[in-house]
């Protein structure tokens, strides 16, 4: 399994050598790094792949999440934001909004 997520990770940085605005490989990098605990990394990746595709939920979804683990619940609410607007029906968004609101409006 080991081997695969090496493999994995090779290919990805191919492609963004291949084409430097592949918003899903950055994206998919960032969760690699984030399964390594390299958070700084995987905020690196997830912000790339936000910044070439702001249309795509996962990379705002998947900073959400990492922002939510790491505890920087505010950063974590504005990035779920992003991700329900780009995609309003994303359970695990939807789940993670419901948290953040709890926490921030009903301590």
């Amino acid at each position: 399994c080991l081997g695969d997520l090496i493999m994995a990770e090779e290919c990805l940085k191919l492609a963004t050598m291949i084409d430097n605005r592949h918003a899903n490989s950055y994206n998919n990098l960032g969760v690699l790094e984030m399964k390594k605990g390299n958070i700084t990394a995987a905020r690196t990746y997830f912000h790339a792949a936000a910044s070439i595709a702001a249309y795509m939920h996962e990379p705002h979804f998947n900073s959400a999440l990492l922002a939510f683990e790491v505890g920087d619940l505010q950063t974590s609410y504005i990035a779920v934001q992003k991700s329900l607007y780009a995609y309003p029906s994303h359970c695990d968004s939807k789940v993670l909004f419901r948290k953040l609101e709890r926490h921030f409006f009903h301590s």
